[in-house]
């Protein structure tokens, strides 16, 4: 039984990614419509980079109208994953929240306090670049 929900677990994790994976693509590929349909599909399956960079495409207006509304709830949504992400080891989530609390970033207000403690988290989890981070804040 173990194995049968582990087998779930990483089928889900490849799912998930994959489809952030080929939003990505279509996106440096200059596609940003299909980047913007997959990058929903993965966003309303709870994957918090591609609500975040969904929300990056409505605030900068790329095949769409700019939208600051949807961002921010874009954003608002992906923050909560990323925070749920960190709170699970999720080390990249970590990170993330800790850069954008340091510069006010991706629908979050500036907070050093919030920075340093996402970074020693990050960095507690083995993320290097996060504990040169954290060691530039003190």
């Amino acid at each position: 039984m173990k194995k049968f929900i582990l087998a779930l677990v990483l089928l889900n994790t490849a799912v998930f990614s994959g489809g952030y994976e080929e939003a990505w693509e279509a996106r440096k590929n200059g596609d940003y419509k299909k980047a913007m349909e997959l990058y929903q599909k993965a966003c309303d399956d709870n994957d918090a980079k591609s609500c975040n960079k969904l929300g990056l495409l409505y605030k900068t207006g790329k095949n769409t109208k700019p939208n600051n509304k949807k961002a921010d709830e874009l954003y608002n949504k992906a923050n909560e994953l990323f925070k749920k992400d960190c709170d699970n080891g999720d080390a990249f989530a970590c990170f993330f929240l800790g850069g954008a609390y340091k510069n006010g970033q991706e629908g979050l207000e500036q907070n050093k306090t919030m920075a340093k403690d996402y970074y020693g988290r990050a960095c507690d989890l083995d993320h290097q670049l996060s504990c040169e981070y954290y060691q530039d804040l003190n």
